[in-house]
């Protein structure tokens, strides 16, 4: 059922099964490599900016994030979800290979309900019901990635597609607390978040956005709250962090430059902000993402 157009995308009402979920989902895919670890037990703590979906192409680990646990194994799939800190301990002695599709996932409203969908059956892990399948589609992935084909994204995410449905608990009820949300709440989601994706570069104000919504600041607090489980405060921080963090990467920005294009009001501010988000500090992840141990 079709709410109403903002843009060019309809919104639509919620979703009560994984297919119409996916079906109304739309994936951007960030980056596809691989990642190494060296058999070392030593657990490794991180936040992403992102979903990660990982193949186990050797090794087993222990993956943990939120209140879910997993013991995965070679042939395992595991997603994890942006802005939460998950673990990763390799069995001793083993080394661990993944592979690993990053990706974002819209319309914004979705992203909590997606969640409980694909974590709830079995924690983080599954074991797909074709592993070889799944491997071929992966390797063909990476390569065709890192040659800079145009078909790359496309078949990224013909692999969620494949993948996700297994994940799938078809007993989640994604109309139960606290997971419903109404058209008028995915309407408020989908146009705030619209609105602060263009004002990134700037400090986002609510008391700014609210006016150009219509809304008051009371409700659009508690929509967030209700269907996210943040506010709308932290979740427009993880918008302009997302951002920070592939100027970070990908550039030759200095932090200050980063700061002053980035609405911050110093380089230390950016930097504290930063850290409160993922952990490390900006120059840290740069220094970790240049020799390749940022996955």
């Amino acid at each position: 059922m079709t709410l109403k157009r903002v843009g060019d995308r309809p919104i639509q009402y919620q979703a009560d099964t994984h297919s119409n979920l996916l079906d109304q989902a739309v994936f951007t895919v960030r980056s596809v490599n691989e990642a190494v670890w060296d058999g070392a037990n030593q657990p490794v703590t991180a936040v992403l900016s992102n979903y990660e979906l990982l193949f186990l192409l050797e090794g087993e680990a222990a993956f943990t994030q939120k209140d879910y646990h997993s013991d995965a194994r070679t042939g395992d799939v595991v997603l994890l979800s942006p802005f939460t800190p998950y673990t990763v301990c390799p069995v001793e002695g083993q080394p661990l290979r993944c592979l690993s599709i990053h990706f974002l996932l819209s319309p914004s409203y979705m992203e909590r309900v997606f969640d409980g969908m694909f974590h709830s059956k079995s924690g983080l892990a599954v074991k797909p019901s074709d592993p070889n399948a799944i491997h071929t589609l992966m390797q063909m992935l990476l390569e065709s990635w890192n040659a800079g084909s145009g078909n790359a994204p496309a078949l990224a995410r013909a692999v969620l597609y494949a993948v996700l449905p297994q994940m799938a608990d078809e007993s989640f009820d994604p109309k139960a607390e606290p997971y419903a949300y109404t058209r008028s709440q995915a309407d408020l989601i989908d146009r705030a978040v619209r609105l602060a994706a263009e004002g990134l570069a700037g400090p986002v104000r609510i008391q700014s956005l609210v006016r150009h919504l219509g809304v008051s600041e009371s409700r659009l607090n508690k929509t967030f709250n209700d269907v996210l489980g943040i506010p709308p405060s932290r979740y427009f921080m993880n918008m302009k962090m997302r951002r920070v963090e592939e100027m970070v990467a990908f550039t030759d920005m200095t932090m200050e430059e980063i700061s002053s294009g980035m609405g911050f009001s110093s380089a230390f501010h950016l930097s504290r902000a930063y850290k409160d988000t993922f952990g490390v500090s900006p120059s840290q992840f740069r220094k970790q993402f240049r020799m390749g141990f940022v996955k």
